[in-house]
């Protein structure tokens, strides 16, 4: 169980689970620009692109690049997935 003070983040690629762990913040980007996400954030779904950050339980930040991703928070999990390509029929 996630505490009320830290995120559960994991980053999913269809071949791969990309990262997995507790981490104090997120940091992405949507077509509306930056956002952060905080322990307790509201439920949120978006299409996300470009660099994502996050701040792990010891301070040390990292980032991944990606093409487009979804990101989906909900009771302190954050989920990222990556990979996606959208088919024209």
């Amino acid at each position: 169980m996630v505490k009320n003070d830290q995120l559960q983040l994991t980053i999913m690629s269809p071949e791969e689970e990309m990262y997995s762990g507790e981490v104090q913040t997120v940091s992405a980007q949507n077509a509306k620009g930056r956002f952060d996400i905080l322990p307790r954030h509201e439920n949120f779904i978006s299409i996300i692109y470009g660099q994502i950050s996050f701040r792990e339980m010891d301070g040390n930040l990292k980032s991944r690049l990606m093409d487009q991703a979804v990101i989906m928070v909900s009771q302190n999990q954050v989920q990222i997935f990556t990979g996606l390509r959208h088919q024209r029929r």
